[in-house]
């Protein structure tokens, strides 16, 4: 027994002398490797990834006929307990919401997280999420979520008021795929509702999650991720 002990302890000392490295891979397909030799200690910390629902984070653009950015103002975009609140700008305009901070979260090899639900005022609601590569003049958008309320309208699924959706946008280096799902994300054994792709010429930039309804209509962001 002894023998056999002394000898397990001289394979392990011998495995322990070659294992001196740490490699670590991230979530943006990187990797990080620490010589093990010459550190003391290790701390882990998790950084969320998860972007702030709140106004100063996120800008409201209305498009009609042109595009005008409309910033936060009042009754369009609005904070409350539940994420951020988009109004339906009335009279066919589309009222959407892009992050303030383009360059700080790219989406190229990225997915794109959603947590979403759209209230109608018992009208028509039209839900969307396009994604760009011009956010000069927010031109030639992949169109990644096409949803309605009450009816279908080009090609639409249907979809439930007050009811939350997840959807998951994977945006590789050509191409892209949204599932949208109900219950929970696609990949985390939600029910799927819609799922479309698209091939890209040119590297994106954003995204800009929006509604086409009346006024006293809205959707709310319960959640939104760039992993």
């Amino acid at each position: 027994m002894k023998k056999i002990v002394f000898t397990t302890f001289l394979l392990l000392s011998s495995n322990l002398a070659f294992t001196q490295s740490l490699m670590i891979y991230k979530t943006d397909q990187t990797s990080l490797s620490f010589d093990l030799s010459v550190i003391d200690s290790i701390t882990i910390s998790v950084t969320s990834l998860a972007k702030a629902l709140t106004v100063s984070n996120w800008e409201c653009s209305a498009t009609g006929s042109s595009v005008e950015n409309t910033g936060a103002v009042t009754g369009a975009l609005e904070e409350v307990t539940e994420g951020l609140k988009i109004y339906g700008g009335g009279d066919q305009i589309n009222q959407s919401v892009h992050l303030t901070s383009i360059a700080d979260n790219p989406v190229m090899q990225k997915t794109i997280y959603l947590k979403w639900k759209a209230q109608d005022n018992g009208d028509f609601i039209t839900v969307g999420v396009n994604l760009y590569a011009d956010t000069s003049n927010w031109s030639d958008a992949y169109r990644m979520v096409n949803l309605t309320t009450g009816y279908s309208s080009d090609g639409s699924e249907v979809i439930s008021s007050g009811t939350w959706y997840f959807t998951r946008i994977a945006i590789e280096s050509n191409t892209i795929v949204s599932v949208t799902a109900a219950e929970n994300y696609d990949d985390k054994g939600g029910r799927t509702i819609q799922e479309l792709s698209s091939t890209i010429s040119e590297p994106l930039k954003t995204f800009a999650f929006g509604i086409n309804a009346d006024k006293k209509s809205f959707a709310v962001l319960g959640e939104v991720r760039i992993e």
